[in-house]
C-alpha cells in the first residue's frame, strides 16, 4: 500500500455510523483505504 495522502487528524463517528458497522476493526480498515486514496470509484 502506497504512503497515506494526508495526516488522519480527529476522527469522529456519528451513532448511526457506528452502529452500521460489525467492528472496529471494519472502521479501522474503511479509515486506511480513505487515507489512502481508494473513495470507493
Amino acid at each position: 500500500m502506497s504512503a497515506p495522502l494526508f495526516p488522519l487528524g480527529q476522527v469522529v463517528a456519528t451513532p448511526g455510523a457506528l452502529n452500521a458497522t460489525n467492528s472496529t476493526f471494519e472502521l479501522l480498515g474503511l479509515l486506511t483505504r480513505h487515507i489512502h486514496g481508494d473513495w470507493g470509484c
